[in-house]
């Protein structure tokens, strides 16, 4: 065990260092192309109608390779991966491969797959966006926080053990709600959470076109916004300072001011809406 390890720790390492892939230790699969929220940071759910989905076979296909590069993990995202109706048989075929399985979900039918999810999916990462009004405005869904809340309790109450974590994008709708972000999270029952800033200058989340500046700005901080987001920052590092030393916070407190320099925003200038503006303490 221990040479397979170390063969293994090398293999990783000449990865990062060359060009070669010798070794994928972590490999990201999208089981289905569709979501069942509508966010507004996010414009994969306007694709909803092409849909595209991952088969048996496609998951067979890649075992060879998974084999190869010394796959330990496979996290399930989207979409929402739980809306393909083969979802539970690809775990199975990667479980008895010994691959671990993280699921990102949405959180809305976890309460109804329970059983499958205790059997086959190591740990859920869950989206949360604010506490229930703000929460369920970013998603654009009724009743989506309660839905989410009442699938983390149902699973936690057959399973306590079992690790359901939260990740958080912060944009100009939810960032002054930061607080009762986390707030939110304990109520729920959520393990740990996460935070990131948004991505709004890429083509990532299904955008076929960079969005429009009006669209940037809806969800782009403005720079005479930085010094709130900056003295919301100061506060939760003081005010939960013991929730991210035992890692409730996934974020250490340098990472949660590094967001605050990494933060995209939108000017009035002529700066492009998603330039970054030198803050103090910024190092590129």
């Amino acid at each position: 065990m221990l040479e397979q390890s170390l063969q293994h720790t090398f293999r990783r390492y000449r990865t990062l260092q060359t060009h070669k892939i010798t070794a994928l230790p972590v490999v990201i699969l999208m089981p289905h192309s569709a979501c069942n929220c509508k966010c507004v940071m996010c414009d994969i759910w306007k694709g909803n109608k092409n849909l595209k989905q991952l088969t048996e076979q496609d998951i067979q296909s890649l075992l060879s390779a998974l084999k190869k590069f010394g796959t330990q993990e496979v996290v399930m995202s989207g979409g929402e991966a739980l809306l393909n109706p083969n979802f539970f048989r690809f775990c199975e075929i990667l479980k008895k491969e010994k691959i671990k399985i993280t699921l990102l979900s949405t959180g809305l039918t976890i309460k109804k797959h329970t059983d499958q999810l205790l059997q086959f999916v190591d740990n859920i990462i869950v989206s949360l966006d604010g506490n229930e009004a703000i929460h369920d405005a970013i998603r654009n869904i009724p009743g989506a926080f309660g839905k989410l809340k009442d699938s983390v309790q149902h699973i936690k109450s057959l399973d306590a053990s079992y690790k359901v974590s939260a990740r958080t994008v912060i944009h100009r709708l939810n960032f002054r709600h930061w607080i009762s972000i986390i707030d939110a999270a304990k109520e729920i029952g959520i393990d740990q959470i996460s935070f990131l800033p948004a991505d709004v200058s890429s083509h990532a989340f299904n955008r076929e076109m960079l969005w429009e500046d009006t669209r940037q700005h809806e969800i782009l901080l403005m720079k005479d916004e930085l010094d709130e987001l900056q003295n919301i920052i100061n506060e939760i590092i003081h005010r939960y300072n013991g929730d991210i030393r035992q890692h409730f916070i996934a974020e250490s407190a340098e990472k949660l001011q590094k967001i605050f320099f990494i933060m995209p925003l939108t000017t009035d200038s002529i700066l492009s809406p998603s330039s970054v503006v030198m803050r103090p303490g910024f190092q590129l």
